[in-house]
C-alpha cells in the first residue's frame, strides 16, 4: 500500500461512522457529468517554471526560500466549494462573490503577459491561437479556451492583459472544509514536528513526514477514469467513459461520501495564487520556482516576503477563532522548542556555518531541471526522474 493509501484508509476509518463528516461531505460531492468534467479539466499542478532572462547562466550568490507544507497550510486555511456546482449567468469577473467559488470556461481574447515570469500553461489550453510561448508557458496570443477556478481568474487578470467572454459558469458555495479533516490533517503535521531532528527517530520521521505529505494526493485521487484493457489479438486499447458511466459512479460516491475532487483542484488552485503573487512581486530578481519555492537573485525584496508571511499568520488565527482549534496545532514546536507555522516562507540554508546566500551559484534549464554549488563548495544537480545520489 502507498503512503497515500495508508492516509485513506485511517481518514476513512476515523469518519466511517462520524456522520456530521459524511453529511458535509455528501453536500458537496457533484453528480452532474459535466461539472465533473469541467473539473478535471479545470485541475492544474504546482507552477515550476525558470525565468527565461537566465536560463542557461551561472548566477552568482542566490538566495532560496521554501513555503512550509504549502498543500496542507491550504488545506487548513482556506475555504473551499462546500455544496454542488449549480449553473449561474455570470458575465463579468466585477459580480463575481467572494462567498462563492466558481468553475469557469472562458475564452481569453488578445492575451499579452505583464511580467517576465509567464504562468498559464498552454497545454491545459482546450483551443489556442497564434501563441509565444516560453517552454509550455503563454507569453502571449490572439485567443485561448480555458477551464480554470475563480483563484485562477483573479490571477491571471493579475498577471496578463486580455479581454474575455466567460463560456459556462457554475458556482458553489465557499466554507471551510470539515473540523474533522482539518484535525487529521493537524495530528500528522504537529507528529511530524516532534519528531523533527530526534536522534533515533530518523525514519519514524520520514514515515510520518511521507503520510502527512500525502494528504493532499488522496484530495485529488480521480477513480472515474477511462477503461484501458489488453487483449492477445488486439494488444492495448482505450475504452472512453461516457458520461452515464460518470453519472453512476458519481451517485455511488455520494451514496459512500468521502471526499471530493474540487477539493484538490482548489487545493492547488489556492498554492499557485500564493506562489504566483510572491513571484510577481519579485519578478526580474526570480530566476526559478517550483510548487513551494523561489530562487532569487541579489536585489530582490525581503520585506515583501515578510508581509506575505505576516498575512499568512493572520489567516491562521482567522481559521483557527473560527474552528475553534488551538493555534498551537497550526504552530506545533519541535524537540529544541522551536515553532514551526504551517505556510510560512522560510530561508533555506545549506552551509553548516550559515554563511550571507543559500548558494554560492546556481543554474538552470528549464523546469526541474538546475545544479548548484552551496556555500561550502559542494555540486548539487537536480534533474526530474534521476535519483539525487546519481547526480
Amino acid at each position: 500500500m502507498t503512503a497515500t493509501g495508508k492516509v485513506r484508509k485511517q481518514l476513512k476509518d476515523l469518519t466511517r461512522k462520524d456522520w456530521n463528516y459524511r453529511g458535509k461531505t455528501k453536500r458537496a460531492i457533484n453528480v452532474d457529468p459535466h461539472v465533473y468534467n469541467m473539473l478535471v479539466r479545470a485541475f492544474a499542478g504546482g507552477y515550476t517554471h525558470a525565468n527565461w532572462l537566465y536560463t542557461d547562466r551561472v548566477l552568482i550568490d542566490v538566495d532560496s526560500y521554501d513555503e512550509t507544507s504549502a498543500y496542507p497550510y491550504v488545506l487548513v486555511s482556506h475555504k473551499f466549494p462546500m455544496t454542488k456546482f449549480l449553473k449561474c449567468n455570470i458575465t463579468r469577473y466585477e459580480d463575481m462573490l467572494q462567498s462563492l467559488a466558481y468553475l469557469i470556461r472562458i475564452k481569453m481574447i488578445n492575451v499579452e503577459s505583464k511580467y517576465f515570469n509567464n504562468f498559464i500553461s498552454k497545454s491545459k489550453c482546450e483551443e489556442i491561437q497564434g501563441a509565444r510561448c516560453d517552454n509550455g508557458r503563454v507569453i502571449s496570443c490572439k485567443y485561448l479556451i480555458i477551464t480554470i477556478t475563480d483563484v485562477d481568474f483573479r490571477l491571471f487578470k493579475m498577471t496578463y492583459d486580455f479581454d474575455y467572454e466567460i463560456l459556462d459558469c457554475y458556482s458553489a458555495i465557499y466554507r471551510y472544509l470539515p473540523k474533522q479533516l482539518i484535525n487529521f490533517i493537524l495530528d500528522k503535521y504537529v507528529e511530524k514536528t516532534k519528531l523533527k531532528n530526534v536522534e533515533g527517530q530518523e525514519v519514524a520521521y520520514n514515515l510520518t513526514k511521507g503520510m502527512f505529505n500525502s494528504i493532499y494526493g488522496m484530495c485529488v485521487t480521480n477513480t472515474i477514469r477511462d477503461e484501458v484493457i489488453f487483449d492477445n489479438e488486439n494488444g492495448w486499447k482505450e475504452e472512453k467513459i461516457t458520461n452515464a458511466e460518470i453519472l453512476e459512479k458519481l451517485l455511488k460516491q455520494e451514496k459512500n461520501p468521502f471526499l471530493e475532487f474540487s477539493w484538490g483542484v482548489w487545493c492547488t488552485s489556492f498554492s499557485r495564487y500564493n506562489l504566483i503573487t510572491n513571484i510577481i512581486q519579485q519578478d526580474e530578481f526570480c530566476t526559478y520556482a517550483d510548487t513551494d519555492s523561489m530562487k532569487l537573485i541579489p536585489g530582490y525584496n525581503k520585506n515583501a516576503i515578510d508581509e506575505y508571511n505576516d498575512s499568512v499568520r493572520k489567516r491562521i488565527e482567522k481559521a483557527s477563532n473560527i474552528l475553534d482549534i488551538p493555534m498551537e496545532r497550526f504552530e506545533p514546536e519541535d524537540i529544541k522548542g522551536n515553532k514551526h507555522l504551517l505556510g510560512l516562507f522560510e530561508y533555506e540554508t545549506t552551509s553548516k556555518n550559515n554563511k550571507s546566500h543559500t548558494y554560492h551559484e546556481f543554474i538552470t534549464q528549464g523546469a526541474k531541471k538546475y545544479a548548484y554549488r552551496d556555500m561550502d563548495g559542494s555540486l548539487h544537480i537536480t534533474v526530474a526522474g534521476v535519483p539525487k545520489e546519481r547526480c
